[in-house]
């Protein structure tokens, strides 16, 4: 005998629509850090069938980044409910992955909830077949009226087949108890990250690129202090340079050999910075001027197969256990070098302030890729240092950085690398940058020197952090490109060179947007 009626007949007919006691059966998607960007991406990507997630069709509706989904389903009545669930997909070659989870809650009224409980999928981080997982919950009959489902988002999650089954026996149905609401903003911190000592930190690429990975006095001088169109020294301006290699650096020894070397070599990169910072320390004493740095560990590339002579990185070929080894003792090996290196070179005008995490999002897809974040996090707090990060908008792992062991974390906007983004993104980022306790990065490259879109678009960025306040309340990351900042600095053209100048008028908080 069937013991449950099922529900859907009425969801699959929603637009015709059906009515139970005169109330539509209907649902509604929230994300849970909204972006319009993301949205339209979705929506014209993989839209679903037009009934969406209710329909019998094979169609799949696609789900991109913004952190998760709660999927309110309202049944227009009162009715005894004894299982929910839904279909997901895994293709990871096409970055759509399997949510970690699918959790449930009900409710009477929409406001007061109670939660049933969450199911996992229980497929191995390094299994890649292509699959498909329902994910149920069965539990005794509930009275309810309203559904609420919510499951995370890496990359992609595709779902189907959102189907929820009334119980029809003569069983007594319990009225669920109302507990204390579940809040993802529970915790939150509702601050700007504000990293003692440090303000505004600018990245500094090196090593390979011919003359735009080398970097030497001249170069730094009108970085570490702000010089006007006379090339005369007049403020100090970053505090902090975070060195890192070109994202092209090959995964092998060899290569994190050589970029090593390049970063100590006498009379570039360090130690220019290092020559600077004496030469304005004895000349400008008064702008109290002492950079600190902070070094990069390479990031060990999951499908490395040959980092070196018989080291390998790809699970694929000798195992997870094997693999992970590997890379922690890759990741082991270059700190310990690194930190020999620095001891060895004894500048005396710079300070270490940390080591920066290369990778730029949490790829849950990479067997233990979360136990190797967690080891290196534990070899740089045992040498008495700091981990950063500056994962990008709309990647995985920012929401529960301290789990990995970070110290502090930056979010990127990437507001000036896409070609249109939507208005608001500055106003999500700060959002997720105070719940979540991050600073903040600013973006430009060449492009803003050459082409009017980007150059506009560069001040469209900064003009909505100004706005937002960003310039005083939270310490701050700078994308520059290669040398772009430098270049406009240099530039006889007054646009350009202005972008240089505006650039010192936010950091020292004097910066005035267009429109104020």
């Amino acid at each position: 005998m069937l013991k449950h009626k099922i529900l859907f007949v009425v969801f699959i007919l929603l637009l015709l629509p059906i009515t139970s006691h005169g109330e539509t059966v209907s649902y509604k998607v929230e994300q849970h850090a909204p972006d319009a960007g993301f949205q339209r991406m979705e929506y014209k990507s993989y839209p679903g069938a037009v009934e969406g997630l209710l329909s019998k069709s094979e169609a799949w509706v696609g789900f991109f980044r913004q952190e998760g989904r709660d999927i309110t389903v309202d049944l227009g009545e009162r009715k005894p409910i004894g299982e929910i669930s839904m279909e997901f997909q895994q293709n990871k070659g096409s970055g759509i992955l399997l949510p970690k989870f699918l959790e449930a809650s009900i409710s009477i009224d929409g406001e007061h909830w109670s939660y049933l409980g969450r199911v996992g999928h229980l497929v191995s981080a390094s299994d890649t077949t292509v699959q498909n997982r329902k994910l149920l919950l069965s539990f005794r009959p509930m009275e309810a009226r309203y559904v609420k489902l919510s499951f995370p988002v890496d990359v992609w999650v595709f779902a189907r087949h959102l189907t929820i089954k009334e119980d029809v026996r003569n069983t007594t149905i319990e009225r669920p108890a109302i507990l204390a609401q579940g809040d993802r903003f529970k915790g939150a911190s509702d601050q700007y990250l504000k990293i003692p000592a440090i303000d505004d930190i600018l990245l500094i690429y090196t090593t390979g690129h011919g003359d735009l990975g080398l970097w030497k006095k001249d170069d730094f001088l009108p970085l570490v202090s702000y010089m006007d169109s006379n090339r005369k020294v007049k403020d100090r301006l970053f505090d902090t340079f975070l060195f890192l290699p070109f994202p092209e650096m090959k995964s092998t020894q060899a290569a994190w050999e050589d970029y090593l070397k390049s970063l100590f070599k006498e009379g570039e990169q360090l130690d220019a910075l290092n020559q600077v910072s004496r030469q304005m320390q004895n000349t400008y004493s008064d702008l109290n001027i002492r950079p600190k740095v902070i070094l990069t560990i390479p990031y060990p590339e999951a499908k490395q197969e040959v980092f070196a002579e018989n080291v390998s990185f790809n699970a694929e070929t000798i195992g997870s256990k094997a693999a992970l080894t590997n890379r922690q003792n890759a990741i082991e090996n270059y700190l310990n070098q690194l930190m020999a290196a620095w001891e060895t070179a004894k500048y005396e005008g710079i300070d270490l302030a940390g080591i920066y995490w290369y990778k730029e999002t949490m790829d849950t897809t990479i067997p233990d890729e979360e136990k190797l974040v967690r080891y290196a996090a534990e070899l740089v707090h045992a040498k008495g240092h700091k981990l950063y990060w500056i994962p990008f908008f709309g990647s995985k792992g920012y929401e529960k950085w301290q789990d990995y062991g970070f110290d502090y974390v930056i979010l990127q906007p990437n507001f000036y690398a896409k070609e249109d983004p939507p208005k608001e993104r500055m106003d999500n980022v700060a959002a997720l940058a105070r719940k979540h306790h991050l600073g903040v990065e600013l973006e430009i490259d060449d492009k803003a020197l050459t082409n009017r879109f980007y150059y506009d678009l560069f001040y469209q960025q900064l003009d909505a952090a100004s706005e937002l306040g960003l310039d005083e309340k939270t310490t701050k990351a700078y994308y520059m490109g290669a040398k772009s900042l430098l270049n406009a600095y240099k530039s006889n053209i007054a646009p350009v060179r202005k972008i240089y100048d505006d650039v010192y008028l936010w950091i020292k908080g004097n910066y005035k947007p267009k429109n104020s």
